[in-house]
């Protein structure tokens, strides 16, 4: 009987060791399986992380980039044929993924261009590559392009074609001049379109009838009239300081007075906004634009610098800046570091006082030009700047622009060639909502 009982402890003590070291071992495999897991999504992130930086980089380089030079050589229409193809993908997950239409928005293509688009683009996989044409010809760049992907975090299709980019733009920067024109072999869905409706704008008949009730706003040779409040004015002036003329060394009077309704509606109101450091910048923008004529509409730019629209200033500061804020077709700020600097800080040099350039009209000009990108339902179709070439690098990378709503996808950098071009497409879309 004792030999069993002990027999019995013999086999208890075994079994509990046994029970023992299984579960060492099962606490062993799930510390190895943790910190496998652990150690993957590590991996991941960092593989992540590294993506995130080439695309970025890929935004970065192809920011000036116009996309109409993807079209003069075999690798750029690869490209531009690889980028519709990706985006198109995403068709077959309509609920789940963002389709050419959001790329559309994030871009800011006028909502009628985009229902023509639809109504008229057969397959529907023609579509974004009817957009992204729009896009080309409206002076849009391969960056901007890439970076709405980024926005969207389309980064599936980015990392499809990062690498047809980045060869792209290996070649193109080797490419001399000379070479850079439009390739015969390029299929365009809108000349083929062209072919068959006739080359006239077909938005512009339902542009005419939006139209109708339109009244001209007043023109800026009238001053604005004080509301009775004049006390309260003087006292913004007051806080201001007094006004200092340096600014006013050279002075504009051949502004063009009109003198009937015919001649506004063929005009296209353009208000050049600038810091103390873009004044030079806003000169030469001046000189390359205004009279510049385009389908019968002229361009007239305005500056707060010129005699007739500073009285007003001095007359009712924040009815005038509401009044240009939504009276102009278009506004062209010049980005420069002092301009972002005032815009979201207020803040200027000390003791400037109300001058044109001042931090107080310009932050109150933003704000107004923010209100009014609002009532347009988040569309920006007003605000298109510019950014001067020496501080091209340091502006396009900082994050007020890159976040900013009214500035960021819409820029173009200070060259000649690139401000005609998209005065020509504002100049028509001007063209299109006038009435004739």
């Amino acid at each position: 009987m004792d030999g069993t009982e002990d027999l019995l402890t013999r086999l208890k003590r075994d079994l509990a060791l046994q029970n023992k070291v299984h579960q060492d071992h099962v606490s062993q495999a799930q510390s190895v399986v943790t910190l496998t897991a652990e150690k993957v999504k590590s991996l991941a992130d960092q593989e992540r992380e590294a993506s995130l930086r080439r695309f970025r980089k890929a935004v970065e380089r192809t920011k000036a980039l116009p996309l109409l030079e993807l079209t003069y050589t075999t690798l750029g229409c690869q490209l531009f044929e690889q980028l519709c193809m990706n985006i198109d993908v995403n068709q077959e997950y309509t609920s789940i993924l963002p389709q050419w239409s959001d790329v559309a928005n994030q871009l800011q293509i006028d909502d009628l261009r985009i229902q023509w688009v639809q109504t008229c683009v057969r397959p529907k996989e023609g579509l974004t590559r009817a957009i992204l044409e729009m896009y080309m010809r409206d002076n849009g760049t391969l960056g901007q392009v890439l970076g709405a992907l980024l926005d969207l975090e389309l980064f599936a299709v980015l990392g499809r074609v990062v690498d047809a980019v980045e060869r792209f733009v290996k070649d193109h920067e080797s490419r001399p001049e000379t070479l850079k024109r439009p390739n015969p072999q390029y299929f365009s869905i809108l000349a083929t379109l062209a072919s068959v409706f006739g080359p006239q704008d077909p938005c512009s008949d339902i542009y005419k009838l939006s139209s109708l009730n339109h009244q001209p706003p007043l023109t800026h040779s009238v001053l604005v009239q004080s509301s009775g409040e004049g006390r309260d004015n003087m006292d913004f002036l007051d806080q201001f300081g007094p006004y200092k003329p340096e600014i006013h060394s050279k002075l504009d009077f051949d502004a063009p007075a009109l003198s009937n309704q015919a001649q506004d509606s063929k005009l296209c109101r353009i208000l050049l906004l600038f810091a103390s450091d873009g004044v030079e910048f806003s000169e030469a923008i001046k000189s390359w634009i205004h009279g510049f004529e385009f389908e019968n509409v002229r361009a007239e730019v305005f500056q707060l610098n010129e005699v007739s629209m500073w009285f007003e200033v001095m007359q009712n500061p924040e009815a005038c800046c509401l009044k240009w804020a939504n009276e102009a077709d278009y506004v062209v700020p010049i980005l420069t570091p002092n301009y972002l600097r005032e815009i979201h800080n207020g803040s200027g040099p000390d003791g400037e006082g109300l001058l044109p350039t001042s931090a107080t009209l310009n932050r109150f000009l933003y704000n107004c030009l923010r209100a009014r990108y609002a009532q347009e339902g988040c569309k920006n179709k007003v605000v298109r700047p510019i950014i001067p070439s020496e501080y091209l690098a340091q502006i396009s990378r900082c994050q007020a622009v890159q976040i900013d709503p009214v500035l960021r996808s819409v820029w173009i950098p200070m060259d000649r060639t690139r401000v005609e071009g998209r005065l020509k497409s504002m100049l028509n879309s001007k063209k299109m909502i006038v009435s004739n």
